[in-house]
């Protein structure tokens, strides 16, 4: 029985960690997934952001902001793909 009940606490946990995720990456805006010869400059150009506001959404994963690697997840504060 105890065994259940710690089954059931840790699927509810994961369950809960998933949807606070999605609801934390609403809040940023947007992700990108950073590609070849990407920079943050150019990345905010595309984004039409500005610079210090995509630098300070992405102060935790992207510690130093003249580094960037492909395939590295940056956040894109205040955009919207689908809106006008």
């Amino acid at each position: 029985m105890k065994h259940n009940l710690f089954l059931l606490s840790l699927t509810i946990l994961f369950a809960l960690s998933a949807f606070t995720d999605v609801t934390s990456a609403a809040a940023k805006g947007f992700r990108y997934v950073v590609k070849k010869g990407d920079t943050l400059t150019s990345i905010a150009k595309t984004f039409k952001v500005k610079l210090p506001d995509l630098i300070a959404a992405n102060k935790q994963c992207v510690p130093n902001p003249d580094v960037i690697f492909p395939k590295q997840g940056i956040a894109i504060p205040q955009y919207c793909p689908v809106c006008p």
